[in-house]
């Protein structure tokens, strides 16, 4: 074996430069992905009992199992409504060189009054100055040239775009900027498939949530927007309960205030009699 390697050398050699060749364009030219992991604490002991377990005098109502908690993290109203408050139906991408990739931060945010009129459509925007910037619609190859903060139809649609100054480049870096629009039903069901809901110690009640993106500050704003709009659910489900139980106690207080003045006005006609 040794023999025909050193007489077929050639070969060997051509066939790892081809190896090394195609793992370095795969590695350069290929989208990467940052996996973003947060966990959260359930408490299950502290649940408030509901009207019915009051009515027939249950002391605590039966405990949520931890699967129904990770179903509601990746229902589709809570990730639609952190989508939707993050305004991720906007896409940036930083055009470089080689590839666009997806970005958290680009050098500008735009504002549109009806995103979902524009689905499916792409703009390049390159800064020219301070005032001025150029707009590109890529599927007509349209350009013009718009002001900052000016307010303009595109596709009948109003859009905005704003400079950000929290863009930490040179002015004279400034990549360009594609901004791509979504629909923000189609993106919650993507997103869905995405989230990753598991539970490293069957007898904690640790939850563990990750997900991958193209840009690791996206998945981690992401993240924890929807951990705070599931503990807002929690508030406002809490919330609820407690205002249906005050709500059945002050009907059970009536009820049983006008029974008690009944059998009053009952026994007061008996004494009369």
């Amino acid at each position: 074996f040794f023999f025909k390697l050193i007489k077929n050398w050639f070969l060997l050699l051509i066939s790892l430069l081809l190896a090394f060749l195609i793992a370095f364009a795969y590695i350069r030219y290929s989208t990467q992905l940052f996996s973003a992991e947060t966990s959260i604490l359930i408490k299950e002991d502290n649940s408030l009992p509901s009207a019915s377990d009051l009515l027939y005098e249950k002391g605590s109502t039966k405990q949520k199992s931890l699967e129904n908690k990770e179903l509601m993290i990746k229902s589709y109203p809570l990730v639609y409504k952190t989508l939707e408050e993050l305004s991720f139906d906007i896409g940036y991408f930083i055009e470089g060189n080689i590839k666009v990739t997806e970005t958290n931060e680009a050098p500008i945010i735009l504002k549109c009054t009806n995103v979902k009129a524009l689905k499916g459509k792409k703009i390049k925007i390159d800064i020219i100055d301070d005032n001025r910037f150029s707009l590109i619609d890529i599927s007509t190859q349209k350009e013009q040239i718009r002001k900052f903060n000016e307010k303009f139809l595109f596709n009948d649609v109003e859009i905005s775009v704003e400079y950000n100054i929290n863009y930490l480049v040179d002015a004279s870096d400034m990549p360009v900027t594609i901004v791509k629009f979504y629909d923000l039903q189609s993106l919650t069901l993507l997103y869905q498939q995405k989230i990753v809901v598991s539970q490293e110690d069957k007898e904690s009640t640790v939850i563990d949530i990750s997900i991958l993106t193209e840009d690791e500050k996206k998945g981690v704003v992401f993240l924890n927007k929807l951990i705070d709009s599931y503990i807002e659910s929690e508030v406002a489900e809490k919330n609820l309960t407690s205002n249906n139980t005050v709500s059945f106690i002050n009907e059970q207080l009536t009820e049983m205030s006008d029974s008690l003045a009944l059998i009053e006005q009952q026994i007061q006609q008996y004494k009369n009699n």
